[in-house]
């Protein structure tokens, strides 16, 4: 079928349903959100990942995340999953479609890892 589809009334789909374009909705109820991990640029090899892990090394007061999914709008969730010796990690730079990075105040002897979700 080509062309636009007016439903004015309920819908259900029994099966999976793909969507090649943008999904609109004011409201979205769901049991589970699963975020693929999509292959890198093409052209560039640069990564286009919303979602991910990463580390501050030891010594460190920062890690620059590479991702192409950071737009000047984005906010950045970013959630310890080692200990950080009471700081607080957070997102000090953003720089549209290139990276973000994410710091410390002061550098610990360990490894900082850390999960973070870039949303628009």
């Amino acid at each position: 079928m080509d062309g636009d589809i007016n439903i004015l009334g309920d819908a259900s789909v029994g099966g999976d349903l793909e969507v090649k374009g943008k999904v609109k909705a004011k409201s979205v109820e769901t049991e589970k959100i699963n975020i693929t991990d999509p292959e890198p640029d093409p052209d560039t090899g640069k990564s286009k990942a919303s979602i991910g892990e990463a580390t501050i090394a030891a010594g460190q007061t920062e890690v620059v995340v590479e991702t192409t999914a950071v737009t000047d709008k984005s906010r950045i969730f970013v959630t310890a999953t080692t200990s950080t010796g009471g700081q607080s990690i957070y997102v000090s730079a953003k720089k549209a479609e290139e990276s973000f990075t994410v710091s410390l105040d002061s550098p610990l002897p360990t490894d900082v890892k850390f999960d973070w979700w870039v949303v628009d």
